[in-house]
């Protein structure tokens, strides 16, 4: 009986030691595309938003209302979804600060082009950088534009 039970647990402490082992090992990501009409909003996690936080999503409204066209109140019960607001504020202002230095530096005329920057600098947030061009459409910007607007983003994220 004694024999058994240290064996079973010799056996027990193996797999527990292999199954720890397994989860420290590196997996590679997967990207999973998912229809957005299949998706449901998560619950409100903050009621109430400061004045500071108000102001920089107004920002960030305005900045994107000609090419992520959502009013004013879907934008801001959109960040009174996030877990860590002030974390996907700044994560905002950033993807805003990089909007608008490439179109101040490239100067795109048509609203396409605007709207393609910004699916490339959203897509940037979800994405390994390398997994961009081949996830996001692009007609009207060319490849050179595609990889300055990503580089633009890279050195934004890193400030």
């Amino acid at each position: 009986m004694k024999i058994t039970l240290s064996i079973i647990a010799v056996i027990g402490i193996a797999l527990l030691i292999s199954s720890c082992t397994n989860k420290t090992k590196k997996q590679e990501s997967e990207i999973i595309t998912i229809d957005p009409n299949e998706l449901i909003p998560g619950p409100i996690q903050h009621e109430d938003l400061s004045e500071n936080q108000l102001t920089k999503i107004k920002l960030i409204h305005k900045t994107f209302e000609e090419v992520y066209p959502i009013t004013l109140e879907e934008t801001i019960t959109n960040f009174k979804r996030d877990l860590n607001i002030d974390r996907e504020i700044n994560l905002w202002i950033k993807m805003k600060e990089t909007f608008e230095n490439v179109l101040n530096e490239k100067q795109y005329d048509k609203v396409e082009e605007r709207k393609e920057v910004f699916k490339i600098i959203f897509m940037s947030t979800m994405m390994p950088k390398n997994k961009v061009k081949s996830n996001v459409e692009i007609k009207e910007l060319s490849e050179n534009d595609a990889d300055y607007i990503l580089s633009e983003f890279e050195k934004q994220m890193n400030k």
